[in-house]
């Protein structure tokens, strides 16, 4: 077991396959992070990631091996990268580090969208997806219905930054995951919306199943 406490150095570089650490993620954090290569998970080594979580420490798994990911996520890992990982996968971790360093979380649980001769209060844990289209952006909600706002995707994208439940999964596609309840083949259903099948590109189904058990909701 390798364990580094500053952020990942030139070993966690070779491991990345070409994977690029932003410059400011170098510098040690206030937020103590504690990246963890983890290659048997013997039992000295699940003493040592127990003991470090119980000191509070933000611990990132870096392994190949699938039990390290449940271990991990039995015991309130901060996240897990699976060995060699992906740009995909190092974004994610990256703009979760940006909200612990930042301290700063919205508590807002409620957005008001506005429209000609009115606006909506919708509760945040009522939005299944949001699907950009341009100047416009479609939302499904957890009632089954889904209406069509003016507003670009980048503006919800603003609103959303700190609620680490809403994944953007591409370009137009911005999901909650606490609502996920299914993922079969490319289609996704959602709680509370038995009828609702969404169906997504291959490239995007992946990276929803690489994040479902790494964002800490």
């Amino acid at each position: 077991m390798i364990i580094n406490y500053n952020l990942p150095d030139l070993l966690f570089k070779e491991l990345s396959s070409g994977c690029k650490f932003e410059e400011n993620f170098k510098k040690p954090s206030d937020s103590k992070v504690a990246f963890v290569l983890v290659s048997t998970l013997s039992l000295q080594e699940r003493i040592i990631l127990r003991r470090l979580m119980s000191e509070r420490i933000h611990i990132v798994i870096v392994s190949s091996l699938q039990e390290a990911a449940i271990f991990g996520w039995k015991i309130g890992a901060f996240y897990y990268l699976e060995y060699p990982f992906s740009n995909d996968q190092f974004s994610i971790l990256i703009q979760k580090m940006e909200v612990l360093k930042s301290g700063v979380y919205s508590n807002s649980k409620r957005i008001k969208l506005s429209y000609t001769g009115g606006f909506d209060i919708i509760n945040l844990n009522d939005i299944n997806l949001i699907n950009g289209l341009g100047d416009y952006c479609q939302i499904y909600f957890q009632d089954q219905e889904s209406k069509t706002y003016t507003y670009r995707l980048k503006k919800f994208e603003s609103v959303l930054d700190n609620h680490i439940n809403f994944l953007k999964l591409s370009r137009s596609v911005i999901i909650n995951i606490n609502n996920v309840a299914q993922i079969k083949g490319n289609k996704v259903k959602f709680s509370k919306s038995p009828n609702l099948n969404v169906e997504l590109s291959t490239r995007v189904i992946k990276r929803l199943k690489e994040n479902m058990f790494w964002l800490n909701i």
